[in-house]
């Protein structure tokens, strides 16, 4: 059971107001981090996004930032360490992902488009070969799925990371490492700057 983490749980853990907006994602993974280290968030704890945003005074999208920023220690992280056996482990999954998008895409069906992308994700994430990575990136990837609702046009959405998913695999088969790494970063900028412009879009 996920025990939600509310904003009184991080009080005392801020290192001051907020800062600039090019570094507040960073100031804010600090606060989680100490307030996960000194005990505050436990195991199993769900991360709320409205509560983070409360608790240190910093708009949702700045939340959203910071775990963008998590899936990229955790994605690009795991790719850069991957070893010959973590990738022949993944790559299965990871077809197996792209195979069930497809088929989900030809129904129409971008709901489940969008499962298919979060188990593509979750493999990518695998080939770190660590149970923790593994739970950390579940949790991460719980958390983004609950906010991509804003996205209403759930096909505009999906439909262009379909072939990114693609390319990273193809790159990740191939065993060219270094490009996966640049091709999935630059997903994730895509995927992020897309999400935030479509939540400021719903508060203007």
């Amino acid at each position: 059971m996920l025990v939600p983490v509310t904003s009184d749980d991080l009080t005392g853990y801020l290192t001051g107001s907020a800062p600039d907006r090019s570094s507040t994602p960073e100031w804010i993974a600090d606060t989680l981090r100490t307030a996960i280290t000194d005990g505050r968030c436990q195991p199993g704890s769900r991360l709320r996004e409205e509560h983070i945003a409360r608790a240190l005074n910093v708009s949702r999208n700045s939340v959203r930032e910071a775990l963008y920023r998590i899936r990229r220690l955790l994605e690009v992280g795991a790719i850069r360490a991957a070893s010959p056996d973590g990738l022949a482990a993944a790559l299965p999954r990871a077809a197996a992902a792209l195979a069930d998008a497809d088929a989900a895409a030809g129904r129409a069906d971008w709901q489940a488009v969008g499962t298919a992308n979060m188990r593509f994700h979750q493999a990518i994430a695998a080939l770190a070969e660590s149970r923790r990575v593994d739970e950390t990136m579940r949790l991460v990837l719980a958390e983004l799925r609950l906010v991509f609702h804003v996205m209403a046009r759930h096909r505009r959405f999906h439909e262009p990371y379909l072939s990114g998913n693609r390319e990273i695999y193809a790159l990740l088969a191939a065993g060219d490492l270094d490009a996966a790494q640049r091709r999935l970063s630059g997903y994730l900028d895509a995927a992020e700057r897309q999400l935030v412009d479509a939540f400021a879009a719903t508060t203007s």
